[in-house]
């Protein structure tokens, strides 16, 4: 089409949204299993996907748990910021540890350590077993759960834990490999059965520790295969910050921990103290992995691409608990907004689709069809909060009710979230904080079900049918369709239809 043709079009799309729209099937499906479509994708320039789900950055929904969940289902969990920065990194690490065939760096301490120093690192970061260092820094044995159990918090480590006598090993001794032996998997599964072993330290040839294999790790590597992994064989993960205050501490302190992605979101980033935020943050972190939200229209997007940012994320105000156009009266709908930007920095702007950073949707998911709107609109990822929020591995605890059990799940903008915020800041009175701005977010209560992982495979379940009944495999395929033209493109839809087509 033309590309005055597809502005006309787009201008048809003004106040729409997912559900005012449907696809047509086209062609002959050619998936003899819906498992047959690929769901490739990209959050950010550098940080590919395995499918394009992302947990979103929220108070209620995403941690060191939700995020593992979602990498290890092919996706990416987005660490929220209101907590104080070390926390927030603590649970990057966590995420970034949890599913490695080798642990680099792992945690330890040393044998005159006592016992309950032991317990509580365990505790902190979340783990099982702890390395046993020598003063000079060699390996000195392994101390486990199992070995504190029902041991007293003053003993010493080094008097309970298995120990390591390189050269002269006796039964019972540490078992280790060396960083010069080259074995497979398989290779190092049988070494674990033949010893009854759970860990593994890897050591190199003077006894310096350089790794942990663990075969929970290992077992990981074959349920999930599409697990998402960074080159060293870490989970991928991204965390937020925002754009005064703490942003360049927490940016540092996230980047200490390897995160793959950084996301600046603000409710709204098209602003001079975003812009400002931006360079001080590539003043500081150079070229880091960052993704900035959130926008609506494809000037914001132009604005911000000319600071060299490797995402974006758009969403003003769609979101379940999110009360932004309702107490300001602004906002875009989801789906125009995201053609807007899409269609407009190709044809109006005139970037090429490959220079154009992957946009995230964030907000106004409720089903499977809102994310094969969302992708053939021109979004590469897809960012959930109200789906996830009643899911296991969601923080903060759960409450019963007569009809069941419930989490508390609040809008970022809200006073609730507001006060998290001015806490982790330092505020001395973060209430009053909270109260002076306008609320633009409410908080609501969802019921808890079952894991995420679920849910997760039942969205990805229908993108992957709705893929499949345009003709064609892959998500690639699926997005270099045209969604403006007449016959094979999105169909606006009468109050008629839209009930015939969602109304359950």
């Amino acid at each position: 089409m033309h590309p005055q043709e597809i502005l006309t079009q787009l201008a048809r799309f003004r106040g729409i949204t997912y559900r005012d729209v449907s696809l047509p099937p086209l062609g002959k499906n050619l998936a003899i299993s819906r498992d047959a479509v690929t769901l490739n994708t990209h959050f950010s320039t550098n940080v590919p996907l395995k499918q394009p789900l992302v947990s979103a950055n929220m108070l209620d929904v995403t941690e060191s748990k939700m995020a593992i969940a979602q990498s290890l289902e092919g996706g990416i969990g987005i660490i929220h910021r209101f907590c104080p920065p070390d926390r927030q990194a603590q649970e990057a690490g966590t995420t970034k540890r949890a599913h490695n065939f080798l642990v680099e760096d792992p945690y330890s301490l040393q044998g005159s350590s006592t016992i309950g120093e032991a317990r509580n690192m365990m505790a902190l970061y979340k783990i099982g077993s702890l390395l046993v260092k020598n003063p000079d820094g060699k390996l000195a044995g392994l101390l486990t759960q199992r070995d504190v159990r029902f041991v007293d918090d003053r003993e010493l480590v080094k008097t309970h834990m298995t120990p390591r006598r390189p050269g002269k090993e006796k039964r019972g001794d540490l078992v280790v490999v060396t960083r010069e032996e080259t074995l497979s998997i398989n290779q190092i599964v049988e070494k674990l059965k033949q010893h009854k072993i759970k860990k593994l330290p890897v050591v190199d040839s003077d006894n310096f520790i350089v790794g942990l294999i663990s075969a929970k790790d290992i077992e990981r590597l074959k349920q999930y295969p599409l697990a998402n992994l960074d080159q060293r064989g870490n989970l991928v993960v991204g965390a937020t910050i925002g754009a005064i205050g703490d942003f360049i501490e927490r940016a540092q302190e996230l980047k200490k921990k390897n995160v793959d992605v950084i996301v600046m979101d603000v409710t709204s980033a098209n602003s001079v103290s975003v812009e400002n935020a931006i360079h001080e943050f590539r003043q500081k972190l150079g070229d880091y992995e960052l993704v900035v939200g959130n926008i609506g229209t494809a000037e914001q997007a132009h604005a911000l691409m000319q600071e060299s940012v490797q995402g974006l994320k758009i969403g003003i105000g769609p979101g379940g608990p999110c009360t932004t156009r309702l107490s300001t009266g602004i906002g875009v709908p989801q789906l125009y907004a995201i053609l807007e930007i899409y269609w407009k920095l190709i044809f109006k702007y005139h970037y090429k689709p490959e220079q154009i950073p992957p946009l995230c949707a964030d907000g106004n998911i409720g089903a499977g069809c809102d994310i094969v709107h969302a992708l053939l609109a021109g979004a590469s990822s897809i960012m959930i909060g109200t789906l996830f929020a009643g899911t296991e591995e969601t923080p903060g605890e759960s409450y019963e009710k007569p009809d069941g059990r419930y989490k508390r799940y609040a809008g970022m903008a809200s006073i609730e979230a507001a006060i998290e915020r001015f806490t982790a800041m330092g505020f001395d009175d973060p209430i009053v904080e909270a109260l002076k701005k306008a609320p633009e977010g409410i908080p609501r209560e969802v019921k808890v079900g079952g894991s995420v992982k679920t849910t997760i495979r039942t969205l990805l379940g229908g993108v992957r049918s709705g893929i499949s009944h345009r003709g064609i495999l892959s998500l690639n395929d699926f997005k270099k369709q045209n969604p403006f033209d007449p016959e094979t493109g999105f169909h606006i839809l009468s109050a008629a239809s839209r009930d015939e087509s969602y109304k359950r």
